[in-house]
């Protein structure tokens, strides 16, 4: 509670409209470390106690694989608000979707271009260029849009002031539900799957997903 309260202090509030828990593991703890489990359900009932005494309007989680966000409906009062993890066609994540929809969590996207390296030409997708370059927008355009048309919220940063312009500019056009749900999605799917070697090499932290995470 310490961390919140202190917060609250420095910035002269009364509360905080959203606080996430944003890694369900405990520093130098190793991912099969029970202690993890213990401390992060630990943390949420600090959190759902700080929601009712008004301090949080909403709380949530961040980087929680399925099983660690099933643990937690399981044994909270308080259904998270929010869940915040990666989340673009190359680390589609239907196992997390689907319980966040079931129990009306907002997702948040983040790295929502994975990491620039969608849209820079680390990694090249010719069904997201041949769509981009059909509507005269950019690539992250269209991830953005892609994401948002989903109902997940993003949270692209940038420091040109032009691709923060062209990140709000996703409201101009549209994305089909061809090109939405089947065209884009199942195409860059398979793209996906044909690329798991290079992604694995290209986004390390995949490793922090270990089955046997805590």
């Amino acid at each position: 509670m310490n961390p919140v309260n202190d917060s609250l202090q420095r910035l002269g509030l009364e509360y905080l409209d959203l606080y996430l828990i944003h890694w369900p593991g405990t520093s130098k703890k190793k991912l099969s470390d029970p202690k993890n489990r213990e401390n992060r359900t630990e943390s949420y009932r600090a959190l759902e106690q700080l929601h009712r005494e008004g301090k949080l309007r909403h709380i949530g989680v961040s980087n929680y694989t399925a099983a660690h966000l099933q643990y937690l409906l399981e044994n909270c009062d308080i259904v998270p608000h929010v869940h915040q993890f990666e989340l673009h066609p190359c680390l589609y994540q239907p196992d997390i979707l689907s319980i966040c929809t079931q129990h009306q969590i907002q997702v948040q996207a983040y790295s929502s271009l994975g990491e620039g390296r969608l849209v820079d030409g680390s990694i090249r997708l010719e069904e997201l260029e041949r769509i981009a370059n059909g509507l005269h927008v950019t690539s992250a355009q269209v991830l953005l849009r892609w994401a948002v048309q989903h109902g997940w919220a993003v949270i692209p940063k940038s420091k040109s002031s032009t691709r923060v312009q062209q990140n709000a500019d996703i409201f101009s056009f549209d994305l089909s539900a061809e090109k939405a749900n089947f065209e884009f999605e199942m195409k860059l799917f398979e793209t996906y799957i044909k690329m798991m070697l290079q992604l694995t090499v290209i986004f390390p932290k995949r490793s922090k997903y270990d089955s046997n995470f805590e």
